[in-house]
C-alpha cells in the first residue's frame, strides 16, 4: 500500500522534472530501497531485550536506518527516473511536502465532518 502510493507520488513529481524512467523501474528500485527497514524491526526487537539502554540503542539504530533508507530512496528516484542527483532530492522533498499537505487537508476535512455530524 504505502510503497505503491509513495512510488506513484515520486513518479508524478518526477515527471515535473522531465524524468525519463518508467513507473515499474521506480517501483523495483524503491522496493529495494525499503529493505533496511526490515533490519530496523529486528534491531529494535533485540535491543528491547536489554531494557532501558537497549531502547535507547534501538532508537539510535532506527534513526540511522531511517536516514539510510532516505538516502536509498533518493538514489532509487535518481536511477529509476533517470534524474540528476539534485532533481532526485527535489523530487523526494516535494513529494514529502505534498504528502504533508494531503495529510493536513484530510485531517482538516475529518475534523470538520466530525464536528458537523456530532453537533
Amino acid at each position: 500500500g504505502g510503497w505503491l502510493l509513495a512510488s506513484a507520488l515520486f513518479f508524478a513529481v518526477g515527471k515535473a522534472f522531465n524524468s525519463k524512467g518508467s513507473f515499474v523501474g521506480l517501483l523495483a528500485a524503491l522496493g529495494f530501497a525499503q529493505s533496511p527497514g526490515l533490519i530496523s524491526i529486528a534491531a529494535v526487537s533485540v535491543f528491547q531485550l536489554l531494557g532501558d539502554p537497549g531502547i535507547c540503542l534501538g532508537v539510535i539504530a532506527s534513526l540511522a536506518l531511517a536516514f539510510w533508507v532516505m538516502l536509498l530512496q533518493v538514489t532509487a528516484i535518481r536511477e529509476g527516473l533517470a534524474l540528476t542527483a539534485g532533481r532526485a532530492v527535489a523530487t523526494w522533498l516535494l513529494s514529502l511536502v505534498a504528502l504533508f499537505v494531503l495529510v493536513v487537508f484530510v485531517s482538516f476535512v475529518y475534523v470538520i465532518v466530525t464536528m458537523l455530524v456530532t453537533s
